[in-house]
């Protein structure tokens, strides 16, 4: 295999881009999700992105995405998330992670992969790196063929489950996360998902809800889980022992996180630059969630990445001031009794549905269910269950 070399270390460049990113009011850089290919083997039906066929694709340089990672590291920024399409289409994507893992200013790569290409050759590989800094996330979006294939595709499941098979029998079980997106069609199978993955000896389960642009946003088969099914999955993990038990053990899931954490204040603020994202493009976005076109830089890849931040931060410094005005400018917000939990939710959520930053988020009747979760007589009906 062969290796790409890193850069000449200028601390001088993280403490004035530090400076530079802390004095628009932005957060430090900490992650970057980096989309080394648009081409997938899958054609997901919920897929953001709207990845293409891997005919079509044209993977970004290995040599450019080191240069960027290494760029980033400079920054300041430690953890890098290297996604596609498909990472393992990209014909140097062992190289690639091979460069992250061993750069002495990341601290953690995460790989996000569909596992329906992993083969134990790969994984041999992905031994010889040294797993120490190294997270294998695995999309699951069901805890059977039924679910999971309705949106990934016929056989798709079993590829999947095979693949995170070859990873633990390889001893990489704990350093592998399976990544579940909630949907309306599947949100019940979170727990049996969660007792499968434990039993075949998988380290974590996260999940997210379903961001309904993309794809997802022309199917008439996918859609939010209802806030029915997000009471009903807080009354299981109240009333489940078992659940319950596994699920602090090795689990993530927004809506259990929000039970927990709602006798807290404090809301959920803009995470702006603590998350950037790099589409295949080129193109830099200032958070994961927020891929709009009016907050885009373009060509990436063409200058240095400290100017490239710098150009962002004329566009970017707008987001948190936004962000704060979201609890008394939307109406809908400004009178609930929930808005310092959640202060509107996602910027992201809300432009990639309604095309507006200033609207509440989609999930926002499943928050308040959430919310308000109890075992007292009638609160069903007081949390819009029935």
């Amino acid at each position: 295999m062969k290796r790409l070399p890193r850069n000449r270390i200028k601390p001088a460049l993280k403490k004035k881009s530090v400076a530079q990113i802390r004095a628009a009011g932005l957060h430090p850089l900490r992650t970057m999700t980096l989309m080394v290919t648009d081409g997938c083997n899958l054609f997901c039906r919920h897929c953001w992105l709207e990845c293409r066929s891997l005919e079509k694709a044209v993977p970004v340089p290995a040599r450019k995405i080191a240069d960027l990672i290494d760029a980033f590291a400079q920054l300041g920024g430690s953890q890098i998330n290297l996604t596609g399409g498909e990472i393992l289409s990209h014909p140097d994507w062992l190289p690639i992670l091979a460069f992250g893992i061993d750069h002495p200013g990341i601290d953690g790569v995460c790989l996000q992969t569909n596992a329906t290409l992993l083969t134990r050759e790969q994984i041999k590989a992905l031994l010889n790196l040294g797993p120490d800094k190294l997270t294998i996330q695995v999309s699951m979006d069901g805890a059977s063929d039924r679910t999971h294939n309705l949106v990934r595709g016929p056989g798709s499941f079993a590829h999947a489950i095979n693949g995170l098979r070859l990873l633990v029998n390889a001893g990489l079980g704990a350093q592998t996360q399976v990544a579940f997106t909630e949907m309306e069609h599947n949100i019940h199978e979170l727990p049996e998902l969660l007792e499968k993955i434990d039993a075949m000896g998988i380290g974590q389960l996260v999940s997210g809800t379903i961001v309904i642009g993309g794809r997802a946003a022309a199917s008439k088969r996918i859609a939010l889980p209802t806030p029915v099914q997000y009471w009903e999955l807080i009354d299981f993990y109240q009333s489940d022992a078992i659940f319950k038990t596994l699920y602090d053990q090795k689990a993530n899931i927004a809506a259990i996180e929000w039970f927990k954490n709602r006798s807290a204040s404090g809301g959920c603020r803009c995470s702006c630059l603590k998350s950037l994202f790099v589409d295949a493009r080129g193109c830099l976005y200032p958070c994961t969630m927020l891929l709009l076109d009016q907050y885009a830089i373009e060509d990436v890849y063409s200058r240095p990445l400290d100017q490239t931040i710098s150009m962002g931060l004329t566009k970017w410094r707008n987001i948190p001031v936004l962000s704060r005005k979201r609890l008394h400018e939307i109406e809908s917000c400004s009178h609930c009794t929930y808005k310092n939990h959640c202060g509107g939710g996602c910027m992201g959520r809300a432009a990639a549905k309604n095309g507006d930053l200033m609207t509440p988020e989609d999930r926002c009747s499943a928050r308040k269910a959430v919310y308000c979760w109890t075992k007292l007589p009638g609160a069903e009906t007081f949390c819009g269950k029935r």
